[in-house]
């Protein structure tokens, strides 16, 4: 099962890398399959499948940046930690553990992945012209991926309370 998530994860990766704008801004959906990671198996191993998920995409879309990977892994711990071995029964709480994930995954791209790709070319510098320049595409891809957890877990409830039984 996990070989199968990491191979989802690179396929959805790779299929995100053809989806830029620029060099600097990926619209991302491989947080999809991180997410069913840590429902079911729950934060490093979520974190683990990012990792190498983003490790074998790179193959197909570019190089390999390790510390984009390490950020990968920490939005892998991130969902972990919020949605493993939770029973999402309450909407409310879903939500806003959503939000929290959302937020703090946003955080991390505006500033860590930011410093990140400006500091090997791939974004303008200095650093806050290089937010400033992501901020747009960070504020779609953080009210896509909230949207998208939340469609998750409402239509597969049944699949996934199947999957973690």
């Amino acid at each position: 099962m996990v070989a199968m998530l990491i191979a989802l994860t690179a396929i959805l990766g790779f299929i995100s890398g053809k989806l830029r704008i620029g060099t600097f801004s990926k619209f991302s959906f491989n947080f999809i399959s991180v997410y069913f990671t840590a429902v079911l198996f729950g934060p490093f191993v979520a974190g683990f499948v990012g990792v190498v998920g983003d490790f074998i995409s790179a193959i197909g879309t570019g190089p390999y940046l390790w510390m984009i990977g390490l950020m990968e892994f920490v939005y892998g711990v991130v969902f972990g930690v919020l949605f493993y071995n939770k029973e999402n029964k309450k909407t409310k709480a879903f939500i806003f553990k959503a939000f929290i994930a959302t937020i703090i995954i946003a955080a991390v791209d505006i500033f860590a992945k930011s410093f990140i790709l400006m500091k090997v070319g791939y974004a303008p510098s200095p650093l806050n012209v290089a937010i400033i320049t992501r901020i747009p595409m960070i504020a779609v891809m953080t009210a896509i991926r909230f949207v998208v957890l939340i469609i998750i877990e409402k239509g597969l409830t049944r699949v996934l309370n199947t999957i973690r039984q």
